[in-house]
């Protein structure tokens, strides 16, 4: 079972893993399958760009596994956000067409990429500290 002192040295791991330490990462247990019911989310990635600060709740009602998974997956999107920030200055700088293409094309890329990064960063270093 997953307990709050184990989700935190493993959020340790991952943010050195990554090289985050210059961002303000909170993991917040949710004693819940799902952190967003209507989506079915099972954690979220709530970031503040400019404080370098993000918030990840984390439903606990999962395995163990499960909540590693997610966990690394939001961190992922807390280290691409540069790239997600370039992404959303261009879409305002083109005109609507290209707006939208770019969001669809973002949206089809973005979260299937993130999941197999996850994945494969796992297999490599692991789920446990």
């Amino acid at each position: 079972m997953m307990t709050e002192a184990k989700l935190k040295r493993l959020a340790q791991k991952w943010q050195r893993i990554l090289r985050l330490q210059d961002w303000d990462i909170e993991i917040a247990p949710v004693q819940a399958e799902h952190v967003d019911r209507q989506a079915g989310n099972t954690a979220l990635c709530e970031r503040q760009v400019n404080e370098h600060a993000a918030t990840i709740p984390i439903a606990m009602m999962q395995q163990d596994k499960e909540i590693v998974e997610d966990m690394v997956h939001e961190l992922l999107h807390v280290k691409l956000t540069p790239l997600e920030l370039l992404y959303r200055n261009v879409r305002q700088l083109v005109g609507p067409i290209a707006s939208n293409l770019a969001e669809s094309c973002w949206d089809d890329i973005d979260e299937p990429l993130v999941s197999e990064l996850a994945h494969a960063l796992l297999e490599v270093h692991g789920y446990g500290d």
